[in-house]
């Protein structure tokens, strides 16, 4: 609705619910035309009526359904609070007098009333409103969702509560709970960890929208962003963990939440009785969200808890005090409490997904193996890889025969890596503790300098006494160990004692011995290719991870057409890369063209099948067609880990249009397909160097040989270890000072390209 409408719309209103109450008065002006320019003369259409003459009445607008007022914390000089609507109107009181404007204390008066109960005989709380009833329910949803969409997050939580308490029966209730839920946690400051309170609140929501719907995607959502949450604390319990041994427990941790910072007041008698209310949801001042301790267990003060103080808070009786005292001084400091904390959330977790898992067996459209994923992950981080590989090897045989659930690639994946990463932490940890007892023992390694490899033959005793080629060593021999055993061994070198080694070896061994060799993932997916008779999705299956693994089997086996339709994304991706391989474009395009069309929100695998329909597109020489490929991996995954990948080929296809069609706008494109690699600073440096380089090319083609000197300078200058990219871009500025006349440039590149050859490229 235009403001000139509602503006009508509302004055009328106001006139209506209160002309007997005052002294109305309507600000007006001359009216404008369409351009906003005031007309010099009266057209027919604005002339007063003639006498007698009848004045046809215009069909009334629709109530506007948006046509709220919030409280907007402000207050008039005269002590009257402020409102304003979705459309950006105030109502405020100033002169003795409402004033209906576009501007707070201001701008273009709409509409005024002297009536002083003008808002009584509204909406009672924090949000006013002039729509008929039967418009309500929709305005307080939509103006909740509007209030979301904008991170005005406490409005969007006091209009969702409003709905949900008002109108307990619509269908739209578990859609403003699961929104509840998000709010909760969302409108904490990104720097604070939530305590105790908010989880619960937050949670409390997110189980409100299971218990009233059974829609596959209001209960995935809940489930998943519940489950998320409690991921994210027991990542960092901090929040919680200060809640009963505070950093600083001569203070109250509060939040000033119009602010979005943590403030701290002190904890003396006469403040904390002024605000002995202040819980979740109590405002004792206008712009305060107070925020009290829940459980507060460090009674004493000393930075930990004893026996006693441990037993007295509530949230810790369900773990021992002797399990949770780790290193058995009869105290739990910090550290401890949050690590304990820590691995109950991660508890949590777990019931969660397989409360998820047992509920919605028969829900159509329910993520079983994505759940299957995180209870796995709850397991690893309870210190239980093993049970971890347990529930991956049943939910492989559970999901694995269906080419829809492409949770199972993932989890064949994730299963690999994770036994791969524990063998390799347990048995190559052990290895180099056998080592440490034997320090006269020769060994033999490399060591990467600037000018080359070197290899060095030395005992064990000497290198532990050089630390410049301890870490290489480490590096070479024993890639994987144990991240804390590797800091020892660096830290203590020569001073590493008998016993420790016999501690630590005694504690690994323990670890590798209730590691289950028989879920090794060769032999484990051999044995189900063996049993797979019947079930093609499960055989393809693995077949493609053995492959993948290094185990491919060696009997002959090659895809075809008929094989897609019991092909899942990750089986899809791996034949249209086999056929590429084997120079089958037309099978290799078909079974990536299945992937993007059939599991187009399966992410990762259809961001590769486009990278991959792009490099077959090159090969056949339809650049444009390429060109449009990697477009689409970029823009529909702009945030994917490789991105960067396909931005590069794009610039590259670009550049290659281009320079073959002499076409200015391409090369300007490649210069901004690169410029967006060379702008995120997280990616490698070669990467980078790579990009700028390019973007100097780009700049070559159009014959600005200035501007490429410029970005080739920033390559050498910037990134002088990317060796491939810096040494082009000396040449390549070298042949811009050429063609410019530059011979002084020219030559004095010469010499800096000597002596960075010197200190960076002997080779």
């Amino acid at each position: 609705m235009s403001k000139r409408i509602a503006s009508i719309f509302i004055m009328g209103l106001l006139l209506l619910l209160y002309g007997c109450g005052g002294d109305e008065e309507v600000a007006g002006g001359e009216e404008s035309d369409e351009t906003g320019n005031a007309d010099e003369t009266d057209s027919p259409d604005d002339l007063p009526p003639e006498p007698n003459q009848e004045i046809v009445q215009e069909e009334p607008e629709p109530l506007d359904p948006n046509g709220f007022y919030r409280n907007t914390g402000d207050v008039s000089p005269e002590g009257k609070p402020v409102y304003k609507d979705a459309e950006g109107f105030f109502l405020w009181f100033g002169g003795g007098k409402w004033n209906l404007s576009d501007k707070n204390g201001g701008g273009n008066v709409i509409a005024t009333s002297r009536g002083e109960k003008i808002n009584d005989s509204w909406t009672e709380g924090s949000a006013k409103t002039h729509p008929e009833k039967d418009f309500l329910k929709e305005a307080t949803y939509r103006l909740a969702v509007a209030c979301l969409g904008s991170s005005d997050y406490d409005s969007a939580y006091t209009m969702f509560t409003d709905f949900v308490n008002n109108f307990n029966e619509d269908k739209l209730v578990p859609k403003a709970y699961l929104n509840l839920g998000d709010i909760v946690i969302g409108r904490i400051d990104s720097e604070v960890q939530p305590i105790f309170a908010e989880i619960d609140e937050s949670r409390k929501y997110y189980a409100k929208v299971r218990q009233l719907s059974r829609e596959a995607k209001l209960v995935n959502d809940s489930t998943f962003n519940e489950g998320d949450l409690i991921e994210r604390i027991a990542g960092n319990p901090e929040g919680i963990t200060d809640e009963i041994i505070p950093d600083a427990p001569e203070y109250l941790p509060q939040v000033d939440y119009a602010v979005r910072e943590v403030v701290f007041y002190k904890e003396d008698k006469k403040h904390y009785q002024k605000h002995t209310n202040a819980v979740a949801g109590t405002v004792p001042t206008k712009t305060k969200y107070w925020r009290k301790l829940t459980a507060v267990g460090d009674k004493d003060n000393d930075g930990a808890l004893s026996q006693a103080e441990f037993q007295g808070v509530e949230r810790l009786r369900v773990v021992s005090f002797s399990e949770s005292d780790l290193n058995g001084d009869g105290k739990i400091d910090y550290e401890e409490l949050s690590s304990l904390l820590s691995i109950h959330l991660y508890k949590e977790m777990g019931k969660l997904y397989q409360n998820y898992k047992k509920e919605c067996a028969n829900l159509e459209g329910a993520q079983l193996s994505r759940a299957t994923h995180k209870i796995g992950l709850a397991f690893e981080k309870q210190n239980s890889p093993e049970e971890m590989l347990r529930v991956y090897d049943e939910a492989i045989n559970q999901f694995g025969n269906d080419p829809n659930s492409v949770g199972t690639d993932e989890i064949l994946k994730i299963y690999t890596k994770k036994y791969e990463n524990y063998y390799y932490n347990y048995t190559r940890t052990l290895a180099l503790l056998d080592v440490l007892e034997n320090r006269d023992q020769n060994i033999k390694f490399t060591v990467n300098t600037r000018t080359g490899k070197r290899e060095v033959s030395s005992t064990v005793q000497e290198v532990l006494e050089n630390r410049r080629n301890l870490i290489p060593w480490l590096n070479e021999k024993y890639t994987g160990m144990d991240e804390k055993v590797r800091t020892d061994v660096v830290n203590l070198r020569t001073g590493i004692k008998p016993s420790w080694i016999k501690a630590t070896r005694s504690r690994f061994q323990r670890l590798l011995n209730k590691f289950p060799s028989d879920l090794a993932p060769k032999e484990k997916f051999k044995a189900i290719l063996n049993g797979s008779s019947g079930k093609r999705t499960l055989e393809l299956r693995m077949r493609w991870i053995l492959d993948e693994i290094g185990a491919g089997i060696n009997d002959g086996f090659t895809a075809t057409l008929n094989d897609f339709s019991a092909a899942s994304p990750s089986v899809l991706l791996w034949m249209g890369r086999k056929a590429y391989d084997q120079g089958d474009s037309g099978l290799a395009t078909a079974a990536l063209s299945r992937l993007v069309d059939m599991y187009s929100d399966s992410g990762e695998f259809v961001f590769d099948a486009y990278v991959l329909l792009g490099d077959i597109e090159m090969s056949k020489g339809d650049s444009r067609q390429a060109e449009r490929h990697y477009a689409q991996a970029y823009n529909d995954f702009a945030f994917h880990p490789r991105a960067s990948e396909a931005q590069i080929k794009l610039g590259d296809v670009r550049i290659l249009i281009g320079g073959e069609d002499n076409d200015n706008a391409k090369l300007f494109a490649a210069e901004e397909a690169y410029g967006n690699v060379m702008e995120n600073e997280e990616l490698d440096m070669n990467v980078r160097a790579e990009a700028m380089f390019k973007m100097g090319e780009t700049r070559f083609l159009r014959r600005d040989y200035i501007g490429a000197c410029d970005y080739y300078r920033q390559v050498y200058n910037g990134f002088p270890g990317a060796l491939t990219w810096a040494r082009k871009s000396f040449d390549q500025a070298i042949r811009c000072y050429r063609k410019l006349g530059d011979t002084d440039s020219e030559s004095k590149l010469d010499g800096r390209k000597e002596a960075w050859e010197r200190k960076f490229d002997a080779n």
